[in-house]
C-alpha cells in the first residue's frame, strides 16, 4: 500500500521460514555501534563509520541474549546514520557471497532504520556491505530463530527412540539424534559416537542406493536397492544381524539376507519380509519377538514360523506383527499388554491370529501397541493404553482391537511409544495418546489426549512416523518436520535440515 503520490516498489525475496518456525524474542540490544558509543557487550563500539564498497563482518552469536550455539538466524535493527553519499547498505550471511539485493537505502545525511532477519554465516557472524560514501551504522538484535534442522528432498522418515533419519532422493541417507545419547552407539551411522548439537543431520558413510530406512531404540537399518540390508549401531543382542555382537558405526550386511522387499525395527530387533511373503527376524528374542518357536538372541536372521503371505510387516518395543494376504494380521511376541491382540495377556513365540481384524490394509506398531487402518479407512488399535493410545476414549489396555474413536478417512498410520497418529484427508494430521512434551499437540504439553485430536496447522503431509514421545512428517518438497521431546532435533520444534 503506499500512501500518496506515486513510487515505484521493488522486491527481492532472499529466504523463508517454515510457519511453526520458533522464534524468539529478547530485550533489544545493541550489537553493533560505529559512533563513539557502546554496545551491549563492549564489543563493536566504535569502530567507525564504514566506507565506500567496504565490508564489515559483525559476530551476533554469544551477544544481547542470542545463544552462542544453535542459532540459524537473527533479527536485527539496522540503521544508517548520516551517509555522506546516497547509497544502500546489504546485509548477508558471513562467508557467503553478497546478495544482489539492498536492505537500507538512503540519501546523503539520512537516518535510515529497518528490520532485517538474517542468516547467521560462518563464525557466527553477519556481514554489511555500505555502497557509496561513509556510512555510520547501528545494530540492535531483537530476536532469533533456531538453526535449521527438516530435512529437504526427503522421501521417507524413520524414527527410533532417541535418533532419526530420513530417506533422501538419490539413495542417500541422512540421521540426526534426537537426544543427547542419540549417537551412544553410532546409530547416525557417520563413523563417529558423537552427539552432534542442535539436532543437525549427518550423512551415513557409503550408503547411495538406500530404498528403505528403519530405526529401533539405538540402532538403525537400510533397505539397498539389491534387495539386501545393511546395519548400523548398537549390536549387544545381535540386532544388525552379522554374525556379531560388536557395535558397529558404519552400515554393515545383515548375513545371508537376499530378495528382502521391507524392514522393520523393533527396540532391539529387526525383520525383513523377503519377495515370497515369508519373514525372517534377528536380535533381541527374549520375548519370542523373533517368532521362531524360541526366546534367544539371535545374530543373524531366523525365519518366522508359518508365515508365507506376509504383505507388510510392523515392530513395536519386543512384539511384531505381519499383515498377511486377505486382510487378516498375525502378532508374535511380548504379549503383557495385549499388544498381540489375541484376546490374550501372555507372550508367544510363534504367530498368533489378531481377534476380528480380517480387511487390514496398513499395519503399524510401537512400544506395546499395535494398529491396523482397515479397508473402510477406519482404524483398530490394541495393546497397552495407559495413557490413551489406543484413541477409544478409555484407559484399559485390550487384547483384543478397539476402534478409534472419530477417525474416519485414514490413509496412515503410525505408532510410537505412547502415542499414535494418523492422516486423513488432504493429507490432515490426527493424533492421539501421551502428550507430556508435545509429540500429539505441539504447543500444549502435560496433557492426554484419550481420543484424537487434529493438530493445528498441518496440512499436506504424505507421510508420519512416531517413536519415543516424538512424532515426524514428511510433507511438500520432501521436507520433515518433527515435534515432541525438547530434546528432539536439538529443541527446535519444527525444523529443516537443508540437503547437503
Amino acid at each position: 500500500y503506499n500512501e500518496s503520490g506515486s513510487t515505484g516498489l521493488l522486491a527481492d525475496v532472499v529466504g523463508w521460514f517454515p510457519s511453526d518456525s520458533s522464534f524468539t524474542a529478547v530485550s533489544p540490544a545493541r550489537v553493533l555501534e560505529t559512533r563513539n558509543a557502546a554496545t551491549v557487550d563492549g564489543l563493536f563500539a566504535n569502530v567507525g563509520a564504514v566506507g565506500p564498497r567496504a565490508t564489515l563482518n559483525l559476530t551476533v552469536v554469544g551477544r544481547g541474549g542470542v545463544p552462542s550455539s544453535g542459532v540459524g538466524a537473527v533479527v536485527l535493527n539496522v540503521t544508517a546514520v548520516a551517509p555522506t553519499a546516497g547509497g544502500f547498505v546489504t546485509v548477508w550471511p558471513a562467508g557467503e557471497s553478497r546478495p544482489n539485493a539492498s536492505n537500507l537505502n538512503f540519501v546523503a545525511g539520512d537516518v535510515v532504520p529497518n528490520l532485517v532477519v538474517v542468516k547467521v554465516g560462518a563464525g557466527g557472524q553477519v556481514s554489511f556491505y555500505n555502497e557509496s560514501g561513509s556510512t555510520g551504522l547501528l545494530a540492535d538484535v531483537v530476536g532469533w530463530f533456531p538453526e535449521e534442522a527438516t530435512v529437504f528432498g526427503a522421501t521417507a522418515v524413520a524414527t527410533g527412540w532417541h535418533h532419526d533419519c530420513a530417506l533422501l532422493t538419490g539413495g542417500s541417507v541422512r540421521c540426526w539424534v534426537s537426544s543427547a545419547s542419540g549417537n551412544d552407539f553410532g546409530q547416525l551411522g557417520n563413523g563417529t559416537t558423537d552427539a552432534r548439537p542442535n539436532g543437525l543431520p549427518v550423512t551415513v558413510s557409503g550408503l547411495t542406493d538406500a530404498t528403505m530406512v528403519r530405526a529401533g531404540s539405538s540402532s538403525t537399518c537400510a533397505l539397498r536397492a539389491t534387495q539386501t540390508v545393511v546395519c548400523w549401531g548398537e549390536n549387544t543382542v545381535g540386532q544388525l544381524g552379522d554374525d556379531s555382537t560388536l557395535t558397529r558405526t558404519t552400515p554393515v550386511a545383515v548375513s545371508g539376507l537376499t530378495g528382502v522387499v521391507e524392514i522393520t525395527m523393533g527396540g532391539s530387533h529387526a525383520c525383513a519380509r523377503l519377495t515370497g511373503g515369508t519373514v525372517q527376524c534377528w536380535g533381541g528374542g527374549s520375548a519370542g519377538q523373533l517368532g521362531n518357536n524360541a526366546t534367544t538372541d539371535r545374530t543373524s536372521p531366523v525365519p518366522v514360523s508359518g508365515i508365507s503371505t506376509a504383505q507388510e510387516i510392523a515392530a513395536g518395543a519386543s512384539h511384531t506383527c505381519a499383515r498377511l494376504a486377505g486382510g487378516t494380521v498375525q502378532c508374535w511376541g511380548a504379549g503383557g499388554q495385549g499388544q498381540l491382540g489375541n484376546s490374550a495377556t501372555g507372550d508367544t513365540s510363534a504367530p498368533v491370529t489378531v481377534t476380528g481384524v480380517s480387511t487390514a490394509a496398513r499395519l503399524a506398531a510401537g512400544g506395546r501397541t499395535s494398529c491396523a487402518r482397515l479397508t473402510d479407512e477406519t482404524i483398530r488399535c490394541w495393546g497397552q493404553d495407559t495413557v490413551g493410545q489406543l484413541g477409544d476414549g478409555g484407559s484399559v489396555d485390550r487384547s483384543s482391537p478397539v476402534a478409534v474413536s472419530g477417525v474416519s478417512g485414514a490413509t496412515e498410520i503410525a505408532v510410537g511409544e505412547t502415542h499414535a497418529c494418523a492422516l486423513v484427508a488432504a493429507g490432515a494430521l490426527r493424533c492421539w495418546g501421551d502428550n507430556q512434551v508435545g509429540e500429539v499437540q505441539p504447543g500444549s504439553p502435560t496433557e492426554v489426549f484419550r481420543t484424537p485430536v487434529a493438530v493445528a496447522g498441518r496440512a499436506g503431509i504424505t507421510a508420519v512416523a512416531a517413536s519415543f514421545h516424538h512424532t515426524c512428517t514428511l510433507g511438500g518438497g520432501g521436507a520433515v518436520r518433527c515435534f515432541g521431546s525438547p530434546d528432539s532435533l536439538g529443541g527446535i520444534a519444527f525444523a529443516r535440515v537443508p540437503p547437503r
